[in-house]
């Protein structure tokens, strides 16, 4: 599925897709991850919420490449998070898209919602602790180098955020998870990344 998805991703659009499926395929194995140290009951679903968060992004790439290129020309200029630059220029984001594609393809309604609210954390809705891990696994990631292409210029203390606090009631060992060890960690999945998708697109 990871190979199938990645490969929908438009080649000609004017931003580099390999960047795009760098992160979500690093967001879905730190979402695993973090499942596991956490004793989240289903990591292989954080998994997949974290391959599928950012559906919308290829929703935008195939249906207004021009206006998705200026958009994420805008982010990247400004240093902010892609969704910040699409409400701003586009009225929507990738999520309000993302959520298009997921109902079509009909997924699992947990799923769905992962891929509509990862960047609006909802106070007390079913599947919070699921869209509260991937949301801290996408800004893991973000923050690590793993992004869409560039760098924020912003600082994030996840521990703040209000995903970290839901999930701190639904995943009571969450407070006892080494951050330190954690980030370390990240690097061997950045370079896992870097050679899964490379390989899939036969780069050199």
């Amino acid at each position: 599925m990871s190979c199938g998805v990645l490969n929908m991703t438009p080649k000609n659009a004017g931003v580099d897709p390999v960047v795009f499926w760098e992160h979500s395929l690093g967001c879905a194995l730190v979402c695993r991850h973090f499942a596991r140290k956490i004793s989240y009951p289903d990591p292989g679903k954080a998994y997949l919420g974290g391959l599928l968060h950012d559906l919308g992004i290829i929703v935008n790439l195939w249906t207004l490449p021009k206006e998705f290129l200026v958009t994420y020309n805008f982010a990247r200029a400004e240093g902010i998070p892609l969704y910040e630059a699409e409400q701003e220029k586009l009225g929507y984001t990738h999520c309000d898209t993302g959520r298009l594609l997921a109902d079509h393809w009909e997924l699992a309604a947990d799923l769905r919602e992962v891929v509509s609210l990862h960047h609006s954390m909802p106070e007390g809705h079913e599947h919070s602790a699921l869209i509260a891990l991937v949301e801290l696994s996408d800004l893991l990631c973000r923050m690590s180098g793993l992004s869409h292409g560039y760098a924020e210029t912003r600082e994030v203390n996840l521990l703040e955020q209000p995903s970290f606090a839901v999930l701190s009631r639904k995943c009571p060992s969450l407070k006892d998870l080494d951050w330190a060890r954690l980030t370390f960690e990240l690097d061997s999945y950045m370079d896992e990344v870097h050679s899964l998708v490379h390989a899939i697109y036969r780069h050199d």
